[in-house]
């Protein structure tokens, strides 16, 4: 098994720089799955935890996060029994990372969600983490959940340590761009933009690393909070990082397409916001992230939009008929 995972480790990676995604779904995937079910009927917890911190950190980067929510609830479903085990006490820095994405597919159960809330804290609190890590994974995760209070109370929590500027958020990964990404999503979350910006400027003067996700998802943040702000001189100084790959679904995922489209709406330009429109429509219908496909049926549905700005007023009737019928699913989520 370690020969099977340094192979899928190396071509995954090579496959990542390229932005091969759609070769990782038909190579890397279902290689890693068969590697997770020797690695189960072999008990190896090395091996069980290696293929699963795969499928996740795989499944971010592809745009497949339904595949790294089932492994993020086996991670916290093994935490309660098996905390001795290193190799997932390891792993679970990536629930703690990802836990925020656990909502947005209402076919999680909440009780689900909770337990997995739950196994988040009980881990922390064997570690020696500063409390920003659980307080900003717990708020994202209230806020997509819609547990405001909750929420509310953590970014509290934060706003108060933030006071000892003790801050530096660590990325999983080791790429430096993705740590500064991290860190300037968790200013825009907080409300701190002009410190978000000053973040982002830093690696914005410089060739972006050619990933898909990071640092693009940062800026994405970054710019949703300056269009609500409406800043949109400091707005454009993103654009050109965040348009690469637009014209590739597969490799701009529609979670980080989302803000964009907000600015061309904002902004009128009828021609882009057709081609987003035209590009992403489809795959909202299909995609597994609910919640993704909800935000965008209702920013396209958004009365507030005029027919200048590229979307008919009949589109956007669908549009918003579909954003309702999606968000009945969630409100009806046990």
């Amino acid at each position: 098994m370690e020969k099977i995972n340094d192979q899928l480790e190396s071509v995954a990676d090579s496959l990542l720089e390229g932005l091969q995604t759609e070769t990782v779904h038909l190579i890397v995937f279902p290689r890693l799955e068969k590697y997770k079910v020797m690695a189960d009927k072999a008990g190896n917890w090395k091996h069980r935890v290696h293929a699963r911190s795969m499928i996740i950190a795989l499944g971010y980067e592809c745009d497949r996060l339904e595949l790294a929510m089932a492994e993020l609830i086996w991670l916290a479903g093994q935490w309660e029994t098996n905390q001795e085990e290193w190799e997932l006490r390891d792993a679970m820095r990536l629930l703690e990372q990802f836990i925020e994405y656990l909502p947005a597919f209402p076919n999680i159960a909440l009780r689900d969600i909770n337990a997995a809330s739950e196994s988040l804290q009980t881990w922390f609190e064997t570690t020696f983490r500063e409390k920003h890590y659980i307080h900003w994974a717990l708020f994202k995760m209230n806020t997509t959940l819609g547990n405001l209070t909750e929420a509310e109370a953590h970014k509290t929590a934060l706003l108060e340590l933030e006071q000892d500027d003790a801050l530096y958020l660590n990325s999983v990964s080791n790429c430096p761009e993705c740590q500064k990404a991290r860190v300037s999503h968790y200013y825009s979350s907080l409300g701190m933009v002009d410190k978000a910006l000053n973040i982002a400027k830093k690696y914005l003067a410089k060739p972006i690393t050619p990933c898909m996700t990071a640092p693009r998802t940062g800026l994405a943040y970054l710019l949703d909070a300056l269009l609500e702000l409406e800043r949109l001189e400091d707005a454009v100084l993103l654009l050109p990082a965040l348009t690469q790959h637009l014209d590739t679904p597969s490799k701009a995922p529609m979670r980080i397409v989302l803000p964009l489209l907000r600015y061309y709406l904002e902004t009128e330009d009828r021609e882009a916001t057709e081609k987003i429109v035209q590009e992403y429509a489809p795959l909202a219908e299909k995609l597994p992230d609910r919640w993704t496909a909800l935000k965008f049926y209702r920013l396209t549905g958004n009365e507030r939009y005029t027919t200048k700005s590229g979307i008919s007023a009949s589109m956007r009737q669908d549009f918003a008929e579909k954003a309702t019928a999606l968000q009945r699913c969630f409100d009806e989520r046990k």
